[in-house]
């Protein structure tokens, strides 16, 4: 297999389980040229490509932002390219195995090391040492982090997500429970739960928590209970011994909380809830990313909050990255980095501020953030605070083959009741076994 043909095949074999995790949605908003008015600005200009995905509201809020960019920048006009969906992975990878890929382009972390291995992005390091209007100490350290792949920069910090704990106030005052706060534990969430969860004639009409348990909150709350799944050097260690027990009881007790205590709705009863049972009003306490703020701006239904995640042994949540990167191969790397270097300007974060879907990288307009739209009374500034200890999710070309999927079906095994208990560790230290036995890639997955 040449070379162009293996990267085409690894991008593409994430395209369906990125696009679901994800949720890259088809976007109707008309992408096209944007360009300033042409009474505006006479000369010359350079046509730069921009890929990206969204739903209708995000594709339309970043073609806004882009009509402001090329009206400040008359000299550049952009060329917006939109697909949706796993539709959007095998486009990309297609244009990237064809050399023909878009000067800019957003990248989602199944596809970063892929695309940096193979050199197929441009480092950004350079660029940002000779600007003088970049400078990464404005950001949030951790956020900028989550722009390097093996100590090398290649995107800017935009936007970032992280994963809280949203709650619903009016459920809490109904039940006389009271809200989370700061150190709370597993269990006090699972108390709360059992109290803040409903039945009628047999059937469950309010559940106490939700996201507990699905592919990353798995892995925080390994973290949470002193597990581990990579040891200092990137190599797998979620049988090891030092970390199989710890492992194995963070996903007994995602298990339990739908099996045991019935608090957390199995995947068939979500089959029967709305799109977002918390939004819905149907959840007491929901795990999500922050993107959730874009949902709940404007809801009136009900009031809720943001606490930070419960700890167990110690404190972890998850940071995901969001931001576009540029074409190894650009024939305007110029034109391309001035794009970037936008983004993370002043007026470009305080619209992604305002937008509430990401929160914004820099931290001078984080400070004292507030989205229309969203309660003055909750506090957004959980989500930063989670900032401090927060982790970034296992990536690497073939995380799904070596642990997601694996992980998955043991998950699904724990919640059929085939294993549980020290048959949990067990299947952990098997699993241990096939990667230090048959796993090529595991010292680069992380």
């Amino acid at each position: 297999m040449k070379p162009h043909q293996a990267i085409l095949l690894a991008l593409v074999l994430f395209a369906f389980g990125a696009g679901l995790y994800y949720g890259l949605q088809a976007a109707p908003v008309k992408g096209g040229l944007l360009a300033a008015p042409a009474d505006a600005y006479a000369g010359p200009r350079v046509t730069i490509s921009y890929m990206i995905w969204g739903q209708e509201n995000e594709v339309r809020q970043e073609r806004d932002k882009l009509v402001h960019f090329v009206d400040e920048n008359p000299d550049i006009q952009i060329d917006l390219i939109q697909a949706g969906g796993t539709q959007y992975q095998v486009k990309l990878a297609t244009m990237l195995a064809g050399g023909v890929a878009p000067d800019v382009f957003m990248v989602h972390e199944a596809m970063f090391p892929t695309l940096a291995l193979n050199k197929l992005i441009l480092p950004l390091d350079k660029l940002v040492a000779e600007d003088p209007e970049v400078n990464l100490d404005d950001f949030f350290p951790r956020v900028v982090e989550e722009c390097r792949y093996r100590g090398t920069l290649y995107k800017l910090p935009i936007g970032f997500n992280t994963v809280v704990f949203y709650y619903n106030k009016d459920m809490f005052d109904a039940a006389g429970v009271p809200y989370p706060s700061a150190g709370w534990t597993w269990q006090d969430m699972l108390r709360m739960a059992r109290r803040l969860t409903r039945r009628e004639d047999g059937r469950t009409t309010q559940y106490g928590v939700m996201g507990v348990g699905p592919w990353l909150t798995d892995i925080m709350l390994m973290w949470q209970n002193g597990g581990e799944l990579f040891d200092k050097d990137g190599h797998l260690v979620i049988g090891k011994p030092a970390y199989a027990g710890l492992n194995a009881e963070a996903l007994q007790f995602c298990a339990d909380l739908q099996l045991r205590d019935k608090v957390q709705p199995t995947e068939a009863a979500i089959e029967t809830l709305p799109a977002n049972p918390f939004v819905a009003g149907r959840v007491a306490i929901s795990a999500d990313g922050t993107w959730l703020n874009n949902q709940l701006r404007g809801h009136q239904d009900f009031r809720w909050d943001i606490a930070p995640p419960p700890r167990e042994k110690t404190q972890a949540t998850f940071v995901f990255g969001g931001s576009p990167v540029i074409y190894a191969k650009t024939k305007h790397r110029t034109e391309a980095w001035r794009l970037l270097k936008a983004m993370v300007g002043d007026w470009w974060q305080e619209r992604v501020a305002r937008e509430g879907r990401s929160l914004p990288g820099k931290r001078s307009v984080a400070r004292n953030l507030r989205i229309p739209g969203i309660p003055e009374e909750v506090h957004l500034d959980k989500a930063f605070e989670a900032i401090a200890y927060a982790r970034s999710q296992p990536i690497g070309p073939e995380i799904s083959e070596w642990m997601e999927r694996p992980i998955g079906d043991l998950r699904d095994e724990v919640l059929l009741g085939t294993y549980s208990g020290p048959q949990i560790r067990e299947r952990l230290e098997d699993m241990q076994r096939q990667y230090d036995l048959h796993c090529p890639y595991c010292s680069a997955l992380h």
